[in-house]
């Protein structure tokens, strides 16, 4: 099995450059994302070839040192000299052959076979109850990203809403400064505001949002859940997504729910945890 690792400035540069390096095609690989890229960062990727079974044969080389094999008149001389030797050796006095009585054995009874149960796909994880978010907590945050995007040089403002425990954070702005490349921006923003207003035994949630990105990202997570779906069943193996945070697998995991013939999994660790998207087997 032949692994690389391979970096690029962006996730498909990564995998362009081990492919290349490999002389092989996309579908000829597993890939497995090892680290995300970012402003300072490359992103870095491992690729498995696909083994395939293969059948040994012999080369001319291994036939030359095969033992040559005895021509028809060879063996019938041999055969021929076995005899005469068996001929000339004494006979022993044959001993009476016993007869054998035939044993009849009681029949047994078959135990039914043990019929495997149906595969049922794993029930998605349970969410807890959080008491809801403060009045101050959500001023608290309205607050702090106001002052967060003008240090940004950011013209905009905030529209604050809360359900349950999440606090959403609307940025009303033309600038998609604040959104970033794949919404990292987006991301590193509410992570701070996170950390401003939650307490130590808060479970408080911010989701921070502009232009409508976060209902676009969701649409575009859904499709990417139904597309790796059809290729896990049509290669009849598991298919591993690139690490998202638990937001994003959520809405990968709920896409796939109602799907008969697949099962998704969450594995690894913050914040390189990813899903990985499995086929169920028909018995």
């Amino acid at each position: 099995m032949k692994t690389i690792e391979a970096t690029g400035k962006k996730l498909n540069d990564a995998i362009q450059n081990g492919l290349a390096e490999l002389g092989v095609t996309l579908d000829e690989v597993d890939v497995e994302i090892l680290e995300n890229g970012g402003w300072f960062k490359k992103t870095k990727v491992r690729l498995t070839v696909i083994e395939e079974e293969t059948v040994s044969i012999l080369t001319k080389e291994e036939k030359k040192d095969e033992p040559k094999q005895d021509s028809v008149e060879v063996v019938e001389e041999k055969a021929e000299q076995a005899e005469e030797k068996v001929d000339n050796e004494p006979k022993a006095e044959e001993a009476p052959i016993e007869e054998k009585k035939e044993e009849v054995k009681p029949n047994k009874e078959r135990k039914p076979k043990k019929e495997k149960a149906p595969f049922k796909k794993p029930a998605p994880p349970v969410e807890k109850e959080y008491p809801p978010a403060t009045e101050e907590q959500i001023a608290k945050a309205k607050a702090y990203v106001e002052g967060l995007i003008k240090a940004m040089g950011v013209e905009g403002e905030i529209v604050a809403t809360s359900e349950g425990n999440v606090i959403n954070l609307d940025i009303v702005t033309t600038n998609a400064m604040v959104i970033g490349h794949r919404g990292e921006t987006l991301d590193a923003i509410q992570t701070l505001a996170k950390r401003m207003v939650e307490d130590n035994d808060s479970h408080v949630r911010v989701v921070a949002d502009s232009q409508g990105y976060r209902a676009k990202r969701e649409a575009s997570l859904i499709h990417l859940a139904q597309r790796t779906a059809d290729k896990c069943v049509k290669k009849g193996r598991k298919i591993s997504l690139e690490p998202m945070d638990s937001a994003q697998r959520k809405i990968i995991h709920s896409a796939l729910t109602n799907d008969d013939r697949v099962y998704t999994r969450s594995e690894g660790h913050e914040p390189n945890r990813k899903v990985i998207v499995f086929p169920i087997k028909k018995r």
